[in-house]
Order: structure tokens, then C-alpha cells, then sequence
């Protein structure tokens, strides 16, 4: 026993003498690395590949190369550069990778437009119900128009509707309607507060009202139109409220917008901001978003005050 304890004590003192220099010459080379792919020149970005980046973003994407190419791959923030770029409101995801050898790669997801608003230059709505400005987007959608009383933004509009519901109602024209004979971006598609949704073909309408039972709505008008071609081709008032006895009446060339009184809902008022007025976009630039900028948003507080 003596001898185990005695060599158990040799043991502890040869332990106590050793020097962990292997564990600090590794700490050393490490922190090295690490310094040099921060600082050195060897690792700055010097390409970027580009996946679903639209043409018309050159000057965008230009003026973000300027800012990153030459500095060390590991001291650019990727938050920073797919910020410069969701900052627009027509683009939904941004995705920017880079590594040490000097590579990088640029991912960009546009939204899809659902429908365009009526009033509006280039203004649409996605699946999400998202608003968003795009000049290169699809016009050849069902165009939604928002009769809103009172004043709001285009951005704050979701916040005063019902909008899931309203999505539904829009995605259900091109879905439902696909078989007569006016195309989908002749559909306006109107919300009006108290009444619900009409829709809005060639100079009749279409009383859909409170924004339940959407498909059978739907599904009723696209069977009376395909036995009825003729209820849109002059004017007429088809109200489907009650889509299982749906009525008709013909309307006088001026048509005015039908109000039903059986049908109301109500809206509370959640802001209300200077709204962009119709068509204001014309003159903007392509750089130049209405629904995010926030700086064209202070200048018309500031000029309103």
C-alpha cells in the first residue's frame, strides 16, 4: 500500500510541473486565424453571384458592391446588405452569404401580385395580404379597389380591414371565374365599408356582400353566369347575399354603387394618416418605394402640419 501511495504522489508532482504549452500555442494560432480573416486583404469579397435578382436592381446592387468589395469578408454584416434590399416593399425574402476565399451570393424573392389597386400606380397586394409598390409588376390581375371612409395610408390599410378574408375573395375571381368571357384583369374587385365586396364586370355588378361563405358565393354566381353570358355583357345588378335565391335587376347605364342595407359591418378606425393620393406614384423613380419610404412618408407629415 505503501508503495501505491508513494507512486501516486510522483504522479501528482510530474502533473503539477507539466506546462500546458500545446493548449496555448493552439489558443495563439487560432486567435491568428481569426485576426487575419477579419483584417487581412487576402479575404476581402471580390465576386457576387446573384440568384432571382431582377435587371432593374443594377443601381441598387451597384451602390452595395461599391460599399463591401475590398473589405474582409467577416466585417460585412449580411443584415446590413439584405436590409438595403427589403427595404423595398416589393421584395418578401433576402438572403446574403459570404465566405473567406472572397465569394459571396446574393439571393432575392419578389412578392406575387394578387391584385393591383385600382386608383394606384403599380400598387398590389399579395397572398399575404401585404401591400407593395412594384414597377415591373403583373398588372394582369383582378384590380382591387378599397372605398374606405376615412383616411389611411396604403401601408396601414391591413390594419382597418378584414383583410384574410378579403385575400380569399380576390384569389377566388381567376379560381371561380376562369370560364367566361372577360379576363381577370377587366374584374375590379371593390370593398366597401357597410356593404361588403362587389365585384365590378364590365358595367354590371356583382353584390357578393359580407365577406362569409365565399366559395358558395362563388361557386353560385359562376353557375349563373355560365348559363347567363348576357348578365354581363349589359348592364345588371346580380346580388348573391343569399347565394342559394340569388336575384337580378337591370340598371340604368348610370349605374351607381350598390349599398344593401340588409348586410353591415363594422370597421373601427385604427389611424389615420395622410393617404397617398391617386396616382401619386407616376413621377417616382424606380429606387423610390411610396410603401416603405419612410422619408417621403415624414415630408408629407411634415408638409401637412
Amino acid at each position: 500500500m505503501q508503495l501505491v501511495a508513494m507512486a501516486m504522489r510522483a504522479v501528482r508532482r510530474r502533473r503539477k510541473k507539466t506546462q500546458p504549452w500545446p493548449m496555448v500555442v493552439w489558443g495563439l494560432v487560432i486567435a491568428n486565424v481569426v485576426v487575419a480573416c477579419y483584417y487581412s486583404k487576402v479575404t476581402v469579397i471580390r465576386r457576387i453571384m446573384l440568384d432571382g435578382v431582377r435587371k432593374s436592381e443594377r443601381q441598387r446592387l451597384d451602390k452595395v458592391l461599391n460599399e463591401i468589395t475590398g473589405i474582409p469578408a467577416l466585417r460585412v454584416d449580411p443584415r446590413a446588405v439584405e436590409g438595403a434590399f427589403l427595404a423595398q416593399s416589393r421584395v418578401a425574402k433576402a438572403d446574403f452569404r459570404r465566405n473567406v476565399f472572397g465569394g459571396s451570393l446574393l439571393r432575392l424573392e419578389y412578392r406575387t401580385p394578387i391584385a393591383k389597386l385600382s386608383g394606384y400606380n403599380q400598387t398590389f397586394i399579395d397572398s399575404n395580404g401585404v401591400i407593395f409598390w412594384d414597377p415591373e409588376g403583373n398588372s394582369d390581375v383582378p384590380k382591387l379597389k378599397l372605398a374606405i371612409p376615412y383616411q389611411v395610408t396604403v401601408g396601414t390599410i391591413a390594419g382597418v380591414i378584414e383583410l384574410t378574408k378579403l385575400v380569399k375573395a380576390i384569389k377566388l375571381v381567376p379560381t371561380k371565374l376562369n370560364n367566361i368571357s372577360v379576363s381577370a384583369n377587366s374584374i375590379e374587385v371593390e370593398y366597401v365599408n357597410g356593404s361588403g365586396v362587389l365585384l365590378n364586370i364590365n358595367d354590371s355588378i356583382v353584390v357578393i356582400g359580407l365577406l362569409e361563405q365565399l366559395d358558395q358565393k362563388f361557386d353560385a354566381l359562376a353557375v349563373k353566369l355560365a348559363s347567363n353570358p348576357e348578365l354581363i355583357q349589359v348592364p345588371y345588378e346580380l346580388n348573391f347575399m343569399n347565394y342559394l335565391n340569388p336575384s337580378q335587376r337591370l340598371l340604368d347605364r348610370k349605374k351607381s354603387k350598390v349599398k344593401p342595407e340588409t348586410e353591415s359591418t363594422v370597421i373601427e378606425e385604427t389611424g389615420a394618416d395622410k393617404p397617398m393620393s391617386p396616382e401619386s406614384t407616376n413621377s417616382q423613380s424606380e429606387t423610390s418605394d411610396p410603401v416603405t419610404n419612410p422619408d417621403k412618408q415624414k415630408e408629407k407629415t411634415t408638409e401637412d402640419s
